[in-house]
């Protein structure tokens, strides 16, 4: 056996050495197939497109337009009184969302009594930012999964993105989803929050109602001209 020229601190020090050597590298493989499973996850994702909801471009543009015209007739034509109506019913209405869905129940930063509630509900309603409940699940997954694709106003996306643009398409599915894991309790125990959603999704069933009537109407049509043409047959 070959003498040790180096002694047994030098031994150790080039063992230690190998081991580090070893695990670096079997850690740095470990990152690898990591990433590459996460590319692999991410490209086996369905490609997310822009899906445009015309009825709230439509009802954008109108509002937009409506309030430029607003704007002309406070001074061209409107009185003293209807310029002090304006200004008080749009402060009332960001009062509405600011102390109301916003503070108060989707940050739960304060209480209140159930008049208080249902003031702050009547004016959250004329801000005409959906109800309630839908405000605030969207506004809890913001914050819980800030700038990703389950943001439903991702800043990444863009100024105009977030800011209106998200109200003008569909929602991405990541949204959706993790939408519908977060915890609403609180406002489902909320008599409220609940009487304004349901008041809210009336005119939704009516339309449902509506459109199942037409359907019915048109299948009862078709069934009797094909009876008919039986008949003449």
């Amino acid at each position: 056996m070959a003498p040790n020229l180096f002694g047994s601190s030098a031994t150790l020090f080039l063992e230690a050495s190998q081991q580090d050597v070893s695990q670096n590298k079997s850690s740095t493989e470990k990152s690898v197939a990591q990433t590459l499973q996460v590319q692999k996850t991410q490209s086996s994702k369905p490609k997310y497109q822009w899906k445009i909801v015309w009825r709230n471009m439509i009802a954008f543009a109108y509002l937009h337009l409506g309030a430029l015209y607003g704007l002309y007739l406070l001074l061209v034509a409107a009185s003293v009184y209807t310029t002090i109506w304006s200004i008080t019913i749009g402060a009332f209405a960001a009062i509405g969302v600011t102390a109301g869905a916003h503070r108060l129940w989707a940050h739960r930063s304060y209480k209140a009594k159930w008049p208080m509630r249902i003031i702050l509900m009547l004016l959250q309603t004329t801000a005409f930012q959906n109800h309630i409940y839908e405000w605030v699940r969207d506004h809890r997954v913001h914050h819980k999964f800030t700038d990703t694709d389950a943001d439903p106003h991702n800043a990444k996306r863009g100024f105009f993105f977030s800011h209106m643009g998200w109200l003008l398409i569909r929602k991405h599915p990541d949204v959706i989803n993790k939408g519908a894991s977060i915890d609403m309790s609180d406002l489902e125990k909320d008599f409220v929050v609940v009487w304004q959603r349901r008041c809210d999704n009336l005119s939704l069933i009516k339309e449902k109602k509506k459109k199942k009537k037409k359907q019915n109407l048109v299948f009862q049509v078709s069934k009797v001209s094909l009876i008919d043409r039986r008949v003449s047959i």
